[in-house]
């Protein structure tokens, strides 16, 4: 997935709206997000706006572990009516989770510098 519309470029903020396009499980997606909460350092919240679903929430729990910034997601969903939601929902639910994830991270080790403690982030202009 990557970003299409709406803020793609430096860092997320309360009520920025992302709408990402790609392709997941061999089907082509779109999903707009947008931020519903935002407590930084701590904490955002991403709530779809449009997309599969028929809702997608998305916390991002930040905290310093051993010099090092870490990270706990919580992702709650509802799967559209039909055909996935009944025969295919729990595995999609987790090759979903799993895939998000290891997307992130791979894309993190790839293009990103060192980790940074969560206090030294810059502040958002």
């Amino acid at each position: 997935m990557r970003p299409l519309e709406g803020k793609t470029r430096g860092m997320l903020a309360a009520d920025d709206r992302v709408l990402w396009a790609g392709w997941v499980f061999g089907m082509p997606q779109m999903h707009e997000s947008r931020i519903t909460q935002y407590d930084r350092p701590n904490f955002f919240q991403d709530t779809m706006g449009r997309g599969r679903f028929k809702r997608y929430q998305h916390d991002h729990y930040f905290y310093v572990m051993d010099e090092r910034t870490v990270l706990n997601d919580k992702i709650r969903f509802t799967m559209s009516a039909g055909l996935c939601r009944t025969a295919c929902g729990p595995v999609c639910a987790r090759a979903l989770s799993f895939e998000e994830v290891a997307a992130a991270a791979r894309s993190a080790q790839e293009s990103g510098p060192e980790p940074q403690r969560v206090d030294e982030i810059p502040a958002r202009e």
